[in-house]
């Protein structure tokens, strides 16, 4: 079965909900003009360690390592293709929902991606 992995299904990793050192749909394969198309298989982990603000008001920080790439059908998954990235955030359980604001700093930054990222995320689940 040669048909091509239809487009709404691919991954595109990167941003506040898999690799926030990276912007959305930044991460996966490439074509030839560096566009992003997606991969049929993806690998993501991130590792949080969450501590009290302001415990009255629903205040957290976070500190975080996040590790990630999406990938062809036709290319094994190597740990050392994933991309990386470390960072900060406050996250508040406010009366209307959930708002985070994260940096992220790529460990692994290549030419033309940015050296900081800032995402926020308002009524996503903590």
């Amino acid at each position: 079965d040669n048909e091509p992995f239809p487009l709404f299904k691919r991954f595109f990793p990167g941003g506040i909900n898999s690799v926030r050192g990276y912007d959305s749909r930044e991460l996966g394969p490439k074509d030839e003009q560096g566009n992003e198309y997606g991969g049929s298989k993806q690998l993501v982990a991130n590792f949080e360690l969450l501590f009290p603000l302001i415990p009255q008001m629903g205040l957290q920080g976070v500190v975080f390592y996040d590790a990630g790439q999406a990938f062809d059908d036709d290319v094994q998954i190597e740990i050392g293709d994933l991309r990386q990235a470390v960072g900060w955030g406050v996250r508040w359980r406010s009366p209307l929902a959930p708002i985070r604001i994260e940096i992220g700093y790529p460990i692994d930054r290549e030419s033309g991606e940015s050296s900081v990222v800032t995402n926020f995320s308002f009524g996503s689940p903590l």
